[in-house]
This record gives C-alpha cells, sequence and structure tokens, in this order.
C-alpha cells in the first residue's frame, strides 16, 4: 500500500492520525480562480514535492501526479518487489485519472485566452 492524503504521506502516518481520531479538514491553501464554492477541505498539508523530486521532474509532474508517484514508490518498496531482469522488462504502470491535470488545463486557458499566447504546456 502507499499512499499521501491530508492525514499523511505514507500509509502508517495516516494510520496514526486515522487511530487517533484526528481532522485534517481546514481551510483550503487557494481560493481558486474563480473561488471554489467551499473554502474548507482536506489538503494533502504536509506534503513537500522537493522532498521526491528534483525541479526539471517537478516542470513536468502536476501535483495530483507526484502523489501517486510517491505512493507507488511506498507501495512497491512495501512489496519487497525488486525490478530487475524480466520483471524489470515486462512491467508497466498505467494510471487514468478523471478530473487530474485541472490546474495545468485552467493555467493553459489562461495563456491561450486571456493572454492570448498560442503556446501552451503539453
Amino acid at each position: 500500500m502507499g499512499l499521501v492524503c491530508a492525514l499523511g504521506n505514507t500509509v502508517s502516518e495516516c494510520w496514526g492520525r486515522l487511530a487517533a481520531g484526528e481532522s485534517c479538514i481546514g481551510r483550503l491553501t487557494q481560493s481558486g480562480n474563480p473561488p471554489y464554492k467551499f473554502q474548507n477541505g482536506a489538503e494533502a498539508w504536509s506534503f513537500e514535492p522537493s522532498d521526491h523530486f528534483s525541479e526539471k521532474d517537478l516542470m513536468m509532474l502536476e501535483r495530483f501526479a507526484q502523489f501517486a508517484v510517491v505512493a507507488a514508490r511506498e507501495a512497491v518498496a512495501q512489496s519487497g518487489l525488486v525490478f530487475r531482469g524480466d520483471l524489470a522488462d515486462n512491467s508497466a504502470v498505467i494510471t487514468g485519472s478523471s478530473v487530474g491535470g485541472q490546474f495545468s488545463e485552467e493555467e493553459g486557458y489562461q495563456r491561450l485566452y486571456k493572454e492570448g499566447n498560442p503556446r501552451v504546456a503539453p
């Protein structure tokens, strides 16, 4: 198992807070543009992308994808699997998200329509 959420950045952090009955719902750090209807939520408050990725990687990974990679790393480490030989050659990760990437999409719309910039990030 692996996870990143408001309760923690690892399974053990999350379980400890969950078992203690903690709530990590609070005021959102960003109000949205346009403002979100609700101002409270459960963000991954303590997640620090630079603890897990280089600056170059961060330019290409939106926050939701960073969570997925960190959680996957934890799950693989917990599994004890070692990706060598055939296992490495024949393994893949396939992800999907119905709303992941919204921040990049919004930024692209602003660049394209508000700023008149015909180039947006891939």
